[in-house]
């Protein structure tokens, strides 16, 4: 293929020879074919935008990103058309439902759109996926709350999310001063999820 370069125009393919014509030909195939999956890409967009404003409304959620929004979508169109019994599915769905309630309302509590409430909302999507009983749903919800057995600790739940236990603390904080104990473990949930001491802060 012979090329014409202008000063003003930039450069501009010619062809030159029949082979050179099939390409030029291929070449414009291809960009028609590019058009039209943009325009089916803005479609999607367009009714995403749509399903983000329906649930903001529905759900009185003032705080919510969209790419979580976006999230929370994909999870409600696969749970739908999952090969479950009806049961389930209305379960799932509602458990979508009230965790972006809960996941704005922390937002809303801590004025910011954190890495760590994004963490949770994503992990209790997952549970919420593969949730099967109401059993299972309230366990999910309980809010991350670990036992203390009067030395340490305890996590005995399956759903319990180390981000969630340390929102918890924090909100805890703002109501009553946090004891030694408390305090130190706040300071191990805050070295396993950032891999550094809080001191270094």
């Amino acid at each position: 293929m012979q090329t014409v370069i202008c000063d003003y125009c930039g450069t501009e393919p010619r062809p030159s020879n029949k082979g050179s014509a099939r390409e030029l030909f291929k070449l414009t195939s291809a960009k028609k074919r590019m058009k039209e999956v943009s325009a089916f890409f803005f479609f999607v967009e367009s009714i995403t935008d749509t399903l983000c404003k329906t649930l903001r409304q529905k759900l009185g959620l003032t705080k919510m990103p969209d790419e979580l929004l976006s999230n929370a979508i994909d999870a409600l169109v696969q749970i739908e058309q999952a090969n479950s019994p009806e049961k389930v599915i209305e379960l799932r769905l509602k458990g979508v439902f009230r965790l972006l309630q809960y996941t704005d309302n922390l937002m809303a509590h801590f004025y910011c759109e954190s890495p760590i409430i994004r963490t949770v909302f994503m992990k209790k999507l997952d549970f919420i996926r593969a949730a099967k009983s109401q059993k299972e749903m309230k366990e999910i919800f309980s809010y991350s709350a670990p036992h203390y057995d009067g030395n340490r600790f305890r996590v005995d739940s399956p759903y319990h999310i180390d981000e969630e236990e340390l929102l918890q603390w924090s909100i805890a904080s703002e109501r009553y001063p946090p004891s030694s104990i408390v305090a130190n473990r706040v300071v191990e949930l805050f070295q396993k999820i950032f891999g550094k001491s809080i001191l270094e802060l």
